[in-house]
């Protein structure tokens, strides 16, 4: 999907899990792939292909940041603790004014995210946290690519 929507996609630079399935089927479908990694995690055996960039950074931080600053939109399928760590960071991030609105997508596939979305509410009711108004929740894959469009519209009229 992403090849098809000529996107590029920028990621952990994992093989393993469901970020390699979705690496590898978008180079073999014709796409580009971005893959941020530090020394600390260097294990993987990244692929050899013309469409991929792999970039190595020295600390976490800096891999983080670059993750955000080179993404155009986050979408966030199911994953660990790193996951949703980057889920509310970009979240803070935004909400604190350090980076720029961009389309926030959470694929709840199998409902894997209901309970954090529950959270996520009554954090609001409680007045402890405010979410952003941007952000879609979806669940299959096929409706990824409208959230981001609509995510991205709410982004240009999003105010902290």
């Amino acid at each position: 999907m992403i090849a098809k929507q000529n996107m590029t996609l920028i990621y952990g630079s994992s093989n393993d899990g469901l970020m390699g399935v979705i690496a590898n089927s978008t180079l073999n479908n014709g796409g580009k792939v971005v893959g941020i990694n530090t020394a600390y995690f260097d294990y993987c055996e990244q692929p050899q292909h013309v469409n991929y960039e792999y970039i190595c950074l020295d600390t976490l931080e800096a891999r983080q940041r670059a993750l955000i600053d080179k993404a155009d939109a986050f979408v966030m399928f199911a994953g660990g603790f790193g996951t949703l760590f980057e889920y509310y960071h970009v979240i803070n991030l935004i909400k604190i004014g350090i980076i720029e609105p961009k389309p926030l997508v959470v694929v709840n596939i199998d409902k894997c995210f209901d309970e954090i979305i529950v959270s996520n509410k009554k954090l609001g009711e409680l007045g402890l946290a405010s979410m952003v108004e941007f952000e879609e929740v979806v669940s299959s894959v096929d409706e990824i690519f409208p959230a981001i469009l609509r995510s991205l519209e709410k982004c240009q009229n999003y105010q902290k």
